[in-house]
């Protein structure tokens, strides 16, 4: 969970996303207190996009990657690819599949493909 593009602080943000990660993410159930020392938080703290033509224009492990298409988007930050061993084929598959995207709509002219890089620290 996070927001790509935030006007408030750094460390502000990283307490609303944190809360919401404990308690509000769909995806698991709330961070219960028995968990509490031992979760570590994890920041990336990402560049501007840059658009792209080609995902052949993405370094694995450097870039994350955006996939936009009408009203759908998919993100995949650098160290994705990376922690699933993926290679750019299924990253690029793995994105579109986010985006609920089939592969083939990486050939329509409004898809757009954005790469970015992050530094991240926890």
């Amino acid at each position: 969970m996070g927001h790509v593009v935030s006007n408030t602080p750094l460390y502000h943000e990283v307490q609303v996303v944190s809360l919401k990660s404990a308690f509000e993410d769909p995806r698991f159930k709330p961070v219960g207190k028995e968990e509490v020392e031992s979760i570590q938080i994890e920041i990336s703290v990402i560049s501007p996009f840059e658009k792209i033509n080609s995902p052949n224009e993405v370094n694995i492990g450097v870039h994350g990657l955006v996939l936009q298409n009408g009203g759908r988007s998919g993100l995949f930050l650098p160290q994705v690819p990376i922690e699933q061993g993926w290679n750019l084929t299924t990253y690029v598959t793995e994105l579109c599949r986010k985006a609920q995207c089939p592969i083939s709509v990486l050939d329509e002219p409004k898809t757009e493909l954005f790469r970015f890089t992050a530094e991240v620290f926890s």
